[in-house]
C-alpha cells in the first residue's frame, strides 16, 4: 500500500486512505472478494453485534401507520392524510416527517438536478430535526440556518476543527462541550461520484473529534456521520476501542426517495434514525457521567496523610 501511495498516477481508494490515518474501514459493501478476508470479516461480524444493543425499539407497533400513510401521500387523498395522521397515536417526531414529506413531495417534485442544500434542506432537515430537536443538551446546525455556504462556515463550533477548514452540511452539537456528535456530508444526484471522498473527509473528521474528546478526559464516544449519495444515505459510526486503531463501521443505509411515486423509500428512515437518537443519548450520557464526576475546587476534599501508616513512615525514612 505504501508503494501504491508514492505512485501519483494510482488512484488511492476510500479504504486505503482512511486506513493511512488508522482508521479501519468496515463495510462490507466497499470490499472485494470479502471471503478472502476472514479477518475483516470477523472484525465487521464484532462490531456489527457490538451496536446490535441500539435497537428501534417500538417501532414495530407503528410502522405499519406510517407505510399507510406514505401510501396516502403517494395517492395525494390530502384530506384522508390529515385525518389518518392527526388521530394516530404515533409518536410526535413521526408525525412531523410525515407532514414535512406531505409537503415536500408533489407530483411535480424530485431530487434529480438538485443541489445538496437542496437535499439537506428537503430531506435531511426535517427529518433529523424531529429526532433531535434544540434543547439544553443539543443544538442542530445546517447550512440553510447558518445562511452561509459549507466553505466558509465557521468553525468556533467544536475544537476539532482547528485541523478543518470547514464544517460538515449538518452537524447535531452538545451544547456544554461543543463537541458535534452527529455529522453529514451531502452530495447531489449528478456530483454522487465525489461522494467517495466525503467518506474519507468525514472519517477523518470524527477521528480528530475523539481525539479532541479524549485529551478532555471523554472516553468511548461513538460519533457518528452520515454521507450522502443522491439518493441514498450511509451512516457510519467512528470510534476508538484499540490503541492506534479506530474503527469506521458502515451501520446502515437509508434511502432518499426520488419523487412522489417511491415514497414508501422514505420508511427505512424511521427505523434507523430511532437507532441513531439512541446513540446520541449514549454519548450525551458519558459526557454527563463525566461532567457529575468532577468535583467544583470548593467541593474538593484535602487528602490528609496517615502519619502511622507503613507506607509513610518508609517515604519518612527515605527523606530524612
Amino acid at each position: 500500500m505504501v508503494q501504491m501511495c508514492r505512485n501519483p498516477t494510482v488512484k488511492i481508494c476510500d479504504e486505503h486512505q482512511l486506513a493511512l490515518s488508522g482508521i479501519l474501514l468496515l463495510d462490507i459493501d466497499q470490499t472485494l472478494s470479502i471471503l478472502e478476508h476472514m479477518d475483516y470479516l470477523n472484525a465487521y461480524k464484532e462490531m456489527d453485534s457490538n451496536y446490535a444493543k441500539f435497537t428501534a425499539g417500538g417501532h414495530g407497533a407503528w410502522i405499519q401507520d406510517v407505510y399507510e400513510n406514505l401510501h396516502l401521500i403517494r395517492t395525494a387523498a390530502t384530506a384522508s392524510f390529515n385525518t389518518c395522521v392527526n388521530s394516530s397515536t404515533l409518536p410526535f417526531e413521526v408525525k412531523s416527517i410525515l407532514h414535512s414529506l406531505k409537503r415536500t413531495y408533489s407530483r411535480q417534485y424530485s431530487i434529480k438536478g438538485v443541489n445538496e442544500n437542496t437535499i439537506i434542506k428537503d430531506h435531511l432537515v426535517p427529518i433529523l430535526d424531529s429526532f433531535f430537536p434544540n434543547d439544553d443538551y443539543l443544538t442542530t446546525y445546517a447550512a440553510d440556518k447558518e445562511i452561509a455556504e459549507s466553505s466558509i462556515r465557521f468553525t468556533a463550533i467544536d475544537p476539532s476543527l482547528q485541523k478543518h477548514a470547514k464544517k460538515a452540511d449538518y452537524s447535531v452539537v452538545h451544547n456544554p462541550t461543543k463537541f458535534a456528535l452527529l455529522t453529514v456530508e451531502a452530495k447531489s444526484c449528478q456530483n454522487q461520484s465525489k461522494s467517495s471522498s466525503d467518506v474519507v473527509k468525514i472519517g477523518k473528521y470524527l477521528k480528530d473529534l475523539l481525539d479532541a474528546a479524549e485529551a478532555k478526559g471523554y472516553q468511548g464516544l461513538q460519533l457518528l456521520g452520515l454521507v450522502s449519495r443522491g439518493d441514498q444515505i450511509n451512516v457510519y459510526v467512528v470510534e476508538h476501542k484499540y490503541d492506534c486503531i479506530y474503527t469506521m463501521f458502515k451501520l446502515n443505509t437509508l434511502h432518499i426517495p426520488i419523487k412522489y411515486t417511491d415514497i414508501h423509500r422514505a420508511i427505512s428512515a424511521f427505523e434507523i434514525l430511532s437507532r441513531l437518537k439512541q446513540i446520541v443519548d449514549y454519548n450525551v450520557d458519558i459526557f454527563e457521567q463525566a461532567k457529575d464526576a468532577r468535583s467544583l475546587p470548593n467541593q474538593r476534599v484535602k487528602r490528609l496523610a496517615n502519619k502511622n501508616s507503613a507506607e509513610f513512615q518508609a517515604a519518612r525514612r527515605r527523606l530524612f
